[in-house]
């Protein structure tokens, strides 16, 4: 059972060419395995998954940095929009679920993109109690893209019913719409009733 794609990457370089791995690559992929992990704060982080990313720093990779650009370093304009944003989250009725939506009016206004609101996905799971975590937006197309995050739950799967892909801890889904439709097809296979 592996973490993340990284994961089984690293693993794979590892059969072929070890060598291939230079200092940039080892940061890559522990930059991967960090992001998906939330930085070791998934279930699906194992002992294999320490040891792997022990194995990247001793190659060059530099977890204090990978570790900022994960969860810290943000803009204060970033930090104001997830603000707003948070503001008008929902949670179900027995707290297990927190998602948040924005309109493509809302993304041209506070002048956003996706890496933006995939940082808000992993901010909510690491700030908020629950297990699921999710926040969707429309694209430019009028695509609904879901980005979600959990502690316990196999959000991959749900996101693989929807057309999505992912893991068990990370997962997207891109949706036709409209951002309602979606939001309530991602509540019904979790099993909630919009609350709050």
């Amino acid at each position: 059972k592996m973490s993340s794609t990284c994961e089984v990457l690293f693993e794979l370089i590892k059969i072929w060419d070890k060598s291939l791995v230079t200092s940039d690559v080892a940061s890559d992929l522990l930059y991967g395995l960090a992001d998906d992990t939330i930085v070791f704060r998934t279930c699906s982080t194992s002992s294999s998954t320490l040891r792997l990313a022990a194995e990247l720093i001793d190659l060059g990779a530099d977890l204090f940095a990978i570790k900022s650009q994960v969860v810290g370093n943000h803009q204060p304009a970033q930090l104001a929009f997830w603000g707003d944003i948070m503001a008008k989250m929902q949670v179900s009725d027995d707290k297990s679920v927190v998602w948040a939506t924005v309109s493509r009016d809302e993304m041209e206004a506070w002048d956003v993109d996706e890496k933006v609101i995939s940082g808000l996905s992993n901010f909510l799971s690491q700030a908020l109690a629950g297990d699921v975590f999710f926040v969707a937006y429309e694209d430019a197309d009028g695509t609904i893209r879901v980005s979600l995050r959990s502690a316990q739950a196999d959000v991959g799967g749900i996101a693989q019913k929807l057309g999505g892909g992912g893991h068990r801890n990370a997962a997207g889904i891109s949706h036709p719409g409209p951002l309602d439709q979606t939001v309530s097809a991602i509540l019904r296979e979790l099993g909630v009733i919009a609350g709050q």
